[in-house]
Parts: C-alpha cells; structure tokens; sequence
C-alpha cells in the first residue's frame, strides 16, 4: 500500500511539470499511422530509416585511428554541451559540422566509444524527439541552427532547437558550469566552481 501511495504522489508531482511546457510536447508513444498523421501538417515528410543494428566487430580498436584524426572545429561548426558529441564530431565519427541524423550519431557512438545498441539508440533518440527536426531527420548537437531545415509552421507544439535548448534535454546540472538562471555561462568551464 505504500508503494502505491509512493508512486501515486510521484505522478502527481510529476503532472504539473509535464504539462507545464507544452511547447515541448512529444510525438513519442505514437502508432505509425498517428505519426504519419500528424506529420503530415509539417509538409513533405519521407520517413526516415531504421536506426543501425549492432556493429559486426565491436572489440578493441586504436584510440589514435587514422581514418578518425582530432581537427578542431571550423568557423561555423557547432559544438554543444555534451563533450562525448563534440569528441564524436571533432574526430569525425559523426558530421563535423555538428549537424547529424540520429541514425549516424548512433552509429557514431558505437564506433568511437563502442556504446551498447541500445543505451546509443536510447540516449539518441530520446535527444532527438524534443530537439531534433523530424521533418528532416536532423539535430544539431549544439544550438539551433537553420541547417537541420525549417521549423514545422502549423505545430506550434513542435520546438526544433538544438541539444544546448536549456530545460529540455540539456540542464544545470553541471560542477564546472555556471547556471543558467543565475546568468551563468553554460557554455564555459568554471574553475572555481571546480574547485569548489
């Protein structure tokens, strides 16, 4: 009985904060007909394809691999708050241009970390679904960017920013970042903050 009273009070307090930022509704837990549907308010949509399956080979690799050098970023490359993205990118697993489709970042992840399938498509594309465009099947892993297309102009409930759009995937919950709120730099390391 008292789990229940305890799991009954959790999704109470949880309401209000779900329904609290509209803006960032979900299209998750649709059937394929009712995505289909509701996709088709945003215009010419193709679906887009599966996420990738296991690697053949996910033993030991190189950490210094030829084929993925470290170049830093370029004028116009986004980087964003997730340092393992931004390492994903910088040695090209992933777009260095910073703007990628969920299936590549997954595919990206297993390659340079050797991620789990499915902790890489969990973590992927639960970023996706509220900061992704999936009309294009495009998220930037920093800030919004015109690069992942247009934003849907008939679902007002459809926000399409990057992975840093604060309090939807990304939040303060960092010991070396300032916080937002507080007019931090989100973006910086914070040395005293570090130090403690």
């Amino acid at each position: 009985m008292v789990g229940f009273l305890s799991f009954v009070t959790l999704a109470i307090a949880l309401a209000a904060p779900a329904t609290a930022f509209p803006a960032h509704g979900s299209l998750a837990g649709l059937s394929r007909q009712e995505l289909d549907d509701a996709m088709s308010g945003f215009g010419e949509y193709t679906r887009p394809p599966p996420p990738p399956g296991p690697l053949e080979y996910g033993g030991v690799k190189l950490v210094n691999d030829a084929e993925h050098p470290f170049i830093a970023p370029g004028e116009g490359d986004i980087r964003g708050p997730c340092p393992a993205l931004n390492t994903l990118a910088n040695h090209g697993y992933i777009s260095r241009n910073g703007i990628e489709s969920p299936s590549n970042i997954v595919r990206g992840a297993m390659e340079g970390f050797n991620m789990n399938n499915d902790l890489s498509k969990f973590t992927c594309y639960a970023a996706f679904m509220v900061n992704g465009n999936l009309i294009t099947d495009l998220v930037s892993i920093g800030e919004k960017s015109p690069k992942t297309g247009p934003d849907p102009k008939e679902q007002p409930m459809a926000t399409i920013g990057g992975l840093n759009t604060h309090n939807v995937f990304e939040g303060d919950s960092s010991m070396t970042r300032a916080d937002f709120y507080d007019g931090g730099d989100v973006e910086s390391f914070n040395e005293t903050l570090f130090q403690g």
